[in-house]
C-alpha cells in the first residue's frame, strides 16, 4: 500500500512538463489522479497509461482551467468518482505564468 493510496488527486496541466511528473509520481505512491488537459487528449492518454503502470489509478480529465464555466463540472466529476480530492496541483500556466484565473476558478469550485 503507498504512501497516498486512495487519496484522489487533481492535476491541472498534466499532459506535459512538470505536470505529467508530478501525475507519475503520485501514481507512483497509489494515488488516484485526474489527469488534466486542455487541449492534448492523446499525451494526457498517455500520462493515464504511465500513472497507472506506476501502480496508481487515472483517468483524462479534459478542462480549461482559465474557464470557470469548464472548472466546476470537471472537480464534480472528480469528487464524484474518487469521492474526494486530497491533492491538487495547479500545474497550468499562459504564456510562462502561472494564471491567477485558473488557480481562483479551481479553488472556487473546491469550496463549491
Amino acid at each position: 500500500m503507498g504512501l497516498l493510496s486512495g487519496r484522489g488527486c487533481v492535476v491541472t496541466g498534466a499532459a506535459r512538463g512538470i505536470g505529467r511528473a508530478i501525475a507519475i509520481q503520485l501514481g507512483s505512491h497509489g494515488a488516484r489522479v485526474a489527469v488534466g488537459h486542455s487541449q492534448n487528449k492523446a499525451a494526457a492518454d498517455e500520462v493515464v497509461r504511465e500513472v497507472k503502470a506506476a501502480g496508481g489509478e487515472a483517468f483524462a480529465l479534459p478542462a480549461n482551467v482559465q474557464r470557470p464555466e469548464e472548472v466546476t463540472p470537471a472537480i464534480a466529476s472528480v469528487a464524484e468518482r474518487f469521492g474526494s480530492i486530497d491533492v491538487l496541483a495547479l500545474e497550468t500556466y499562459a504564456d510562462g505564468t502561472c494564471s491567477e484565473a485558473s488557480s481562483t476558478s479551481t479553488t472556487d469550485a473546491l469550496r463549491d
